[in-house]
């Protein structure tokens, strides 16, 4: 199958009237990366659609990967998100306005809010975001210290991951990783030892 046949199915699928079919249209789209801008107009028809805020959500950030010039053009749709009573709006949200940068400056306010949210991985977000807007990592080391030394074990995999994420941005948190190795509790340390070395890897 060609990639011009298999942009068509996409672009048909995003009209298609199943949701399933068209959600899936709009994850499958982002993977062109700017060779989808084809699908920009369907994309932009999904904009419109109160109803489905996830596939709504999608397309934002399907317009974010394949048309970058356009994305301030979706950052109302984004930001409205950041207030959804669904964490995972608001994290998916936070991650495509983060991919935005600089331009998406407007959204720095209710990301900062967001850094309180209840829930891990929406504050881990909303702290990644700032930093690739604003070049101000210090919240998402901050969120990334605490969470590594939780009791918790799954809230030490949120915080690693956190690192992860932040790649060679995380390198300013070392000298306060190491020293947590001399007062968290040996599961913790153990995860710290590995984002540590996760980090020299960077």
């Amino acid at each position: 199958m060609s990639d011009d046949r298999s942009m068509a199915e996409i672009i048909d699928g995003l009209s298609d009237p199943d949701r399933l079919v068209r959600t899936s249209a709009v994850w499958n789209v982002m993977d062109w990366g700017e060779s989808g801008r084809p699908a920009l107009p369907a994309l932009k028809k999904l904009l419109d659609d109160q109803r489905e805020p996830y596939i709504r959500l999608g397309a934002a950030g399907a317009i974010c990967r394949i048309a970058p010039d356009e994305a301030e053009g979706v950052l109302p749709v984004l930001l409205a998100d950041l207030h959804d009573n669904d964490f995972m709006q608001r994290d998916t949200a936070c991650m495509f306005i983060g991919r935005i940068g600089p331009k998406a400056e407007a959204a720095v306010p209710t990301l900062r809010l967001l850094l309180d949210d209840e829930i891990e991985t929406v504050r881990c977000s909303a702290a990644d975001a700032i930093g690739r807007i604003s070049g101000d990592w210090s919240h998402a080391i901050e969120i990334g210290l605490t969470l590594i030394q939780s009791s918790d074990f799954l809230i030490r995999i949120v915080g690693a991951e956190h690192f992860e994420a932040m790649g060679t941005e995380a390198k300013a948190a070392m000298p306060r990783l190491r020293g947590l190795l001399r007062c968290v509790e040996w599961q913790a340390r153990v995860d710290v030892e590995e984002v540590l070395d996760e980090i020299n890897r960077c």
